[in-house]
């Protein structure tokens, strides 16, 4: 796994573009294997055919015209993969799930934290709000109760008002 090399480095080491390595790896069937990040990784033997197919492209041969021998694609058809590279890969990946999986719940806790204090902010001011409308309906009730008071004093004037001048009346007619 050390010795493996990007679409990059083995465009740089070519001297093409990385469409170019990735082009000849599809038209000659190269398979290689793709890292986390996606890109693909090529051993010595990967990287040997393509230097093949780099060789013959710059000898003048048109891609339609070259093939690579059952000799060339030795390691490239058929590539044994060890039970142990395959549990180290079995193993990265379940590693690469649960970091996801962790992540994904910190995401998660996180929403639910932003949410949690939007809606007691939003709380917070509908509470104010009810809070400045009770005011103002209290200030409304006791203007209202001091209107009610005045009425009741200038009716209670305006009925002795008229009791007594009934009563002055009264004792004009009365002498």
């Amino acid at each position: 796994m050390d010795n493996m090399l990007k679409t990059k480095d083995v465009a740089d080491q070519l001297g093409v573009s990385q469409k170019t390595v990735r082009r000849w790896m599809k038209q000659f069937h190269i398979k290689c294997e793709v890292n986390e990040a996606g890109h693909f990784l090529f051993n010595e033997e990967q990287y040997r055919q393509l230097k093949i197919v780099h060789e013959r492209v710059n000898a003048g041969k048109v891609l339609s015209e070259i093939s690579l021998s059952n000799e060339d694609k030795q390691d490239i058809l058929n590539p044994m993969i060890s039970s142990e590279e395959l549990d180290e890969r079995f193993n990265r990946l379940l590693f690469q799930i649960e970091l996801l999986d962790r992540k994904i719940q910190s995401k998660a806790e996180d929403v639910v934290e932003i949410q949690t204090f939007q809606h007691r902010r939003e709380i917070d001011e509908i509470t104010e709000s009810l809070e400045q409308f009770n005011n103002r309906l209290n200030r409304i009730e006791q203007t209202l109760n001091n209107e009610a008071d005045k009425l009741i004093n200038l009716q209670t004037k305006s009925t002795e008002i008229e009791r007594m001048k009934k009563g002055k009346l009264a004792s004009m007619f009365s002498l």
